[in-house]
Protein backbone atom coordinates (compact mmCIF):
# COMPACT_ATOMS: atom_id res chain seq x y z
CA UNK A 1 0.00 0.00 0.00
CA UNK A 2 1.14 3.48 -0.76
CA UNK A 3 1.92 5.74 2.12
CA UNK A 4 -1.33 7.37 3.20
CA UNK A 5 0.04 10.75 4.12
CA UNK A 6 3.66 11.73 4.23
CA UNK A 7 3.04 14.41 6.78
CA UNK A 8 -0.06 16.15 8.01
CA UNK A 9 0.67 19.46 9.65
CA UNK A 10 -1.06 20.11 12.99
CA UNK A 11 -2.96 23.07 11.53
CA UNK A 12 -4.45 20.81 8.81
CA UNK A 13 -6.06 18.30 11.19
CA UNK A 14 -9.11 20.48 11.80
CA UNK A 15 -9.96 20.34 8.07
CA UNK A 16 -9.29 16.61 7.71
CA UNK A 17 -12.36 14.53 6.94
CA UNK A 18 -10.73 11.38 5.64
CA UNK A 19 -7.52 9.86 4.34
CA UNK A 20 -7.76 7.72 1.24
CA UNK A 21 -5.81 4.46 1.03
CA UNK A 22 -4.82 3.26 -2.45
CA UNK A 23 -2.92 0.19 -3.62
CA UNK A 24 0.16 0.20 -5.86
CA UNK A 25 -2.06 0.60 -8.95
CA UNK A 26 -3.73 3.70 -7.52
CA UNK A 27 -7.00 1.89 -6.86
CA UNK A 28 -9.04 2.80 -3.80
CA UNK A 29 -8.75 0.09 -1.15
CA UNK A 30 -9.73 1.87 2.03
CA UNK A 31 -10.62 5.00 3.89
CA UNK A 32 -9.55 6.33 7.27
CA UNK A 33 -11.92 8.89 8.75
CA UNK A 34 -11.05 11.46 11.37
CA UNK A 35 -13.46 9.60 13.68
CA UNK A 36 -11.50 6.36 13.26
CA UNK A 37 -8.24 8.15 14.02
CA UNK A 38 -9.73 9.83 17.07
CA UNK A 39 -11.12 6.53 18.32
CA UNK A 40 -7.82 4.74 17.75
CA UNK A 41 -5.64 7.34 19.48
CA UNK A 42 -7.99 7.69 22.43
CA UNK A 43 -8.02 3.96 23.05
CA UNK A 44 -4.44 2.94 22.28
CA UNK A 45 -1.60 2.66 24.77
CA UNK A 46 2.19 2.54 24.50
CA UNK A 47 3.87 1.21 21.37
CA UNK A 48 0.48 0.24 19.90
CA UNK A 49 -0.05 3.92 19.08
CA UNK A 50 3.09 4.16 16.99
CA UNK A 51 3.18 0.91 15.06
CA UNK A 52 -0.37 0.12 13.96
CA UNK A 53 -0.60 -0.53 10.21
CA UNK A 54 -3.11 1.56 8.26
CA UNK A 55 -4.98 -1.54 7.09
CA UNK A 56 -5.86 -2.42 10.70
CA UNK A 57 -7.99 0.69 11.21
CA UNK A 58 -9.13 1.62 7.70
CA UNK A 59 -12.59 0.97 6.32
CA UNK A 60 -11.98 -1.69 3.71
CA UNK A 61 -13.89 -1.36 0.41
CA UNK A 62 -15.74 1.81 1.38
CA UNK A 63 -19.04 2.75 -0.21
CA UNK A 64 -18.35 4.73 -3.38
CA UNK A 65 -20.28 6.45 -6.16
CA UNK A 66 -19.48 7.22 -9.80
CA UNK A 67 -19.03 10.86 -10.90
CA UNK A 68 -22.45 10.81 -12.62
CA UNK A 69 -24.27 10.36 -9.29
CA UNK A 70 -26.77 13.12 -8.58
CA UNK A 71 -26.05 15.28 -5.55
CA UNK A 72 -29.39 14.31 -4.01
CA UNK A 73 -28.54 10.62 -4.44
CA UNK A 74 -25.16 11.10 -2.76
CA UNK A 75 -26.83 12.88 0.17
CA UNK A 76 -29.41 10.07 0.48
CA UNK A 77 -26.66 7.42 0.50
CA UNK A 78 -24.69 9.30 3.16
CA UNK A 79 -27.80 9.71 5.32
CA UNK A 80 -28.95 6.10 4.93
CA UNK A 81 -25.48 4.65 5.61
CA UNK A 82 -24.68 7.28 8.26
CA UNK A 83 -21.35 8.19 6.71
CA UNK A 84 -19.63 11.58 6.62
CA UNK A 85 -17.77 11.25 3.35
CA UNK A 86 -18.27 9.49 0.06
CA UNK A 87 -15.43 8.69 -2.36
CA UNK A 88 -16.18 9.33 -6.04
CA UNK A 89 -14.61 6.59 -8.16
CA UNK A 90 -14.29 5.84 -11.88
CA UNK A 91 -12.91 2.39 -12.81
CA UNK A 92 -11.63 1.82 -9.25
CA UNK A 93 -9.63 5.08 -9.37
CA UNK A 94 -10.45 7.89 -6.99
CA UNK A 95 -11.53 11.06 -8.82
CA UNK A 96 -12.87 12.94 -5.81
CA UNK A 97 -14.57 12.81 -2.46
CA UNK A 98 -17.68 14.56 -1.17
CA UNK A 99 -18.19 15.29 2.50
CA UNK A 100 -20.86 16.53 4.87
CA UNK A 101 -18.97 19.82 4.91
CA UNK A 102 -19.35 20.14 1.13
CA UNK A 103 -23.10 19.68 1.41
CA UNK A 104 -23.34 22.15 4.30
CA UNK A 105 -21.51 24.72 2.18
CA UNK A 106 -23.89 24.13 -0.74
CA UNK A 107 -26.90 24.32 1.59
CA UNK A 108 -25.71 27.60 3.08
CA UNK A 109 -25.34 29.14 -0.40
CA UNK A 110 -28.78 27.93 -1.47
CA UNK A 111 -30.38 29.30 1.70
CA UNK A 112 -28.68 32.66 1.13
CA UNK A 113 -30.05 32.75 -2.42
CA UNK A 114 -33.54 31.83 -1.20
CA UNK A 115 -33.41 34.61 1.40
CA UNK A 116 -32.37 37.10 -1.28
CA UNK A 117 -35.20 36.00 -3.58
CA UNK A 118 -37.75 36.18 -0.73
CA UNK A 119 -36.45 39.58 0.37
CA UNK A 120 -36.79 40.97 -3.17
CA UNK A 121 -40.30 39.49 -3.46
CA UNK A 122 -41.27 41.11 -0.18
CA UNK A 123 -39.82 44.47 -1.21
CA UNK A 124 -41.78 44.37 -4.47
CA UNK A 125 -45.01 43.53 -2.64
CA UNK A 126 -44.32 46.25 -0.10
CA UNK A 127 -43.93 48.80 -2.91
CA UNK A 128 -47.25 47.68 -4.37
CA UNK A 129 -50.39 47.14 -2.33
CA UNK A 130 -49.08 45.53 0.87
CA UNK A 131 -50.28 47.45 3.90
CA UNK A 132 -49.19 47.10 7.50
CA UNK A 133 -51.90 46.31 9.97
CA UNK A 134 -52.43 48.66 12.86
CA UNK A 135 -53.98 47.42 16.11
CA UNK A 136 -54.34 49.55 19.22
CA UNK A 137 -51.93 52.09 17.78
CA UNK A 138 -49.19 49.49 17.15
CA UNK A 139 -47.89 48.47 13.74
CA UNK A 140 -47.91 44.72 13.08
CA UNK A 141 -45.62 43.33 10.42
CA UNK A 142 -46.20 39.79 9.14
CA UNK A 143 -43.70 37.39 10.69
CA UNK A 144 -42.07 36.35 7.41
CA UNK A 145 -41.43 40.02 6.58
CA UNK A 146 -40.03 40.68 10.04
CA UNK A 147 -37.76 37.64 9.74
CA UNK A 148 -36.55 38.60 6.24
CA UNK A 149 -35.81 42.16 7.38
CA UNK A 150 -33.87 40.85 10.39
CA UNK A 151 -31.82 38.52 8.20
CA UNK A 152 -31.05 41.34 5.79
CA UNK A 153 -29.99 43.65 8.59
CA UNK A 154 -27.78 40.90 10.00
CA UNK A 155 -25.98 40.63 6.68
CA UNK A 156 -27.50 37.45 5.25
Amino acid sequence: MRQVAAKVEAKEWDALDALVVEDEKGQLTGLITSGLLLNHYTNCVGEECKSLPVEKIMIKNPITVPPETLTTEAIAIMQKKKIGCLPVVRKSKLVGIVTEHDFMTISARLLEELHEIEYERIRERKKGDMRRKVRNGKVFIPYFLFHALRLTQAGY
